[in-house]
């Protein structure tokens, strides 16, 4: 979901327009923030709109956190009770 935002920020395309068109065949999902153009940030440590996000994941939809190497465990942490906080768990 975090590259659907980095092309919006390069005004290529709606990121929730890939929702819209795809989410009924979605199957699964890797989930990280963004900022501007950089990505793989902790969930809720960027700009990214987690609770369109969540009208489109089923309980049965896989979520795989796909942060960069860099972000510290407290932050992952926090990353994880935020999407919990959401509904994406």
């Amino acid at each position: 979901v975090g590259h659907a935002k980095v092309n919006e920020n390069l005004g290529i395309i709606g990121s929730e327009m890939y929702l819209k068109a795809y989410g009924h065949k979605l199957l699964g999902v890797h989930l990280h923030d963004v900022k501007g153009y950089t990505d793989h940030f902790a969930p809720g440590c960027g700009e990214l709109n987690f609770d369109t996000i969540a009208k489109y994941l089923k309980p049965e939809t896989i979520k795989i956190i796909e942060v960069h190497p860099k972000v510290e465990k407290p932050d992952l942490i926090k990353g994880i009770e935020f999407l919990r906080g959401k509904g994406i768990s």
